[in-house]
């Protein structure tokens, strides 16, 4: 499978990157990515698909848990009292 060069510029198109792929410089480098103090190149550190959002670089795990955030509304079960 051969994938550009260049970050998706729609919500429809999708670039899976490898731990290591070049992803792009001038950008703002988001979770799941390291930056290149030298050069300042950014590169995925992880396996997933790349979201370019307002200029922020981020790989997203293609299967992940949930994981909740302050703020998020949660239903649970209760199965016991003390």
């Amino acid at each position: 499978m051969e994938v550009s060069d260049e970050l998706p510029t729609s919500s429809t198109e999708m670039k899976i990157v490898v731990p290591g792929d070049y992803l792009g410089e001038g950008y703002v480098a988001g979770h799941g990515t390291f930056t290149d103090e030298g050069t300042g190149d950014i590169y995925a550190s992880m396996a997933g698909v790349v979201h370019n959002i307002d200029r922020v670089i981020c790989v997203r795990p293609v299967r992940s848990g949930y994981r909740p955030d302050i703020g998020d509304v949660v239903v649970g079960r209760v199965v016991s009292v003390d």
